[in-house]
């Protein structure tokens, strides 16, 4: 067992993972299979020839600029990301593209958003008890 809050290592050396939230177990399975429910997004890091400026493409967030290397999210929808890349190579030249999968620590962050969503929508359903003295 190996107990660490350094996710890269647990990436890397366990093939299961028990995630407990305010003491309750919210997950007991493979990394693979956490990426797989939570990890549908992609970084694309492409260099372009040269720096074009601001590129908007639907279905891509820019999340960093580096004069000619641009990396974007991109959410697996039903649209491949080498269509994304063929639109931008039409009007760019582009010199290197590179696919990543996001990291497990945003992976893990994403699933303690979707708790604390579902924690205030619980509580924010939890009936109103009115008592009056008898």
């Amino acid at each position: 067992m190996l107990t660490t809050h350094d996710m890269k290592d647990i990436e890397e050396i366990c093939p299961r993972m028990i995630i407990v939230n305010k003491g309750s177990l919210v997950y007991d399975g493979s990394v693979a299979a956490l990426r797989s429910k939570l990890g549908d997004e992609r970084r694309v890091v492409i260099e372009f020839a040269q720096d074009p400026g601001s590129i908007e493409i639907l279905g891509l967030t820019l999340i960093k600029e580096e004069g000619s290397r641009k990396t974007f999210l991109f959410t697996r929808n039903g649209t491949t990301v080498f269509d994304y890349v063929s639109r931008i190579a039409e009007k760019y030249p582009i010199e290197d593209v590179s696919i990543e999968d996001v990291d497990i620590e945003s992976i893990i962050r994403r699933l303690y958003k979707q708790l604390a969503a579902e924690d205030e929508e619980s509580q924010g359903r939890q009936p109103i008890l009115v008592g009056g003295a008898n």
